[in-house]
């Protein structure tokens, strides 16, 4: 944790940068927990509407969260284009 700690006070956005791979590899809570209690800036790519700082978790939390939404939403996408294609076939 202290290397971590380390790490990131040299690379801001370290975490950042990191985390997508964590999460492709299914280890995103993980990679985030080893980070500790440190508190990190707002993420670069991901507009959080607030400005306090989160620890590693909650930021793993929140860009879990807007993945699951992101994932959902590709998924009705097909569907909808199918279902307003049967419909307008009928017509």
């Amino acid at each position: 944790t202290q290397m971590l700690q380390k790490v990131q006070e040299q690379d801001g956005a370290y975490f950042f940068s990191l985390v997508p791979y964590a999460m492709a590899l299914g280890v995103g809570m993980a990679f985030a927990k080893r980070f500790g209690k440190l508190r990190l800036e707002n993420c670069p790519y991901l507009l959080s509407g607030t400005e306090t700082t989160m620890t590693a978790r909650e930021w793993m939390v929140r860009l879990h969260r807007v993945y699951t939404a992101m994932g959902a939403r590709a998924r009705r996408i097909p569907m909808e284009r199918t279902l307003a294609f049967i419909r307008n076939f009928r017509r």
